[in-house]
């Protein structure tokens, strides 16, 4: 196989794989009835869930074209994948897999379904680097504020920070897709939200009544969010390290969490 892919090149390797692969589907799906295309259920029109998970892959997702990953941290987001998890299943009646991996002690959420993928590229979502392919929210989402206050809650609940700055409570949203980033700074529905406008890839706030409002618009479905909201209204501004001490205390929360 190296042979061949060294004189041939990649491309032509990878096309004669793809042929060979056709020819033999249908005997393979015949003596295995598992392989075949998982059937979803793809709505007509995005809801709020949809938007929400598109949301969390805008924010720290990948696609490809036979799956969709989000990353998190096994430590603090495992509550929040089963969240996601549910609401892939209820959106598209379709499994996903989480799993914890070794590296930077990562988590994954796994939704393998060629078709969610033809999906969530039929909404302009392109497979391969976010960035460099600017990837952004689907104009659909932009043109209705629910959907977009429910793709932003994803955004931030795997790409932005909810946590102590100084002495004050402060929420953070960094991405470098510029594109992205330009669509929340324009939009409407935001307004004034945003105080903290360093760079082109980062807004936030760390005014107190803009942070409340954040969570009567937006929310966050993420408990380690959440909870550092909940303890700093008490006055209590913890730390990212000791937000697990807190979760026991808030053994009923609602997802997604507003205002």
């Amino acid at each position: 196989i190296r042979s061949l892919y060294n004189k041939y090149g990649g491309e032509q390797f990878s096309k004669w794989r793809k042929e060979g692969f056709q020819k033999i589907k249908p005997k393979l799906l015949e003596s295995n009835p598992k392989m075949a295309l998982k059937e979803i259920v793809i709505p007509e029109q995005i809801s709020i869930d949809i938007s929400e998970i598109i949301g969390a892959y805008l924010g720290d997702g990948t696609l490809t074209e036979y799956f969709i990953r989000i990353s998190g941290d096994y430590k603090y987001d495992k509550p929040y994948f089963e969240y996601l998890k549910n609401i892939v299943k209820t959106s598209f009646n379709l499994d996903s897999v989480i799993k914890e991996t070794w590296r930077n002690s990562g988590l994954l959420l796994e939704i393998c379904s060629k078709s969610l993928s033809e999906y969530f590229q039929s909404l302009n979502l392109k497979c391969g680097n976010k960035i460099s392919n600017c990837n952004s929210i689907p104009d659909e989402i932009m043109g209705n504020p629910n959907l977009f206050y429910a793709c932003l809650r994803g955004l931030n609940d795997t790409d932005g920070c909810i946590g102590k700055d100084g002495e004050v409570l402060c929420i953070r949203f960094r991405n470098e897709n510029q594109m992205l980033m330009e669509q929340l700074r324009n939009s409407s529905y935001l307004k004034d939200l945003f105080g903290i406008r360093n760079n082109k890839t980062e807004i936030g706030t760390r005014n107190q009544t803009s942070i409340k409002t954040f969570f009567s618009l937006i929310g966050s479905s993420n408990p380690r969010h959440i909870v550092r909201y909940l303890e700093a209204k008490k006055g209590n501004l913890i730390y990212k390290a000791d937000v697990l001490k807190y979760y026991k205390n808030y053994p009923e929360l609602k997802l997604p969490y507003l205002e």
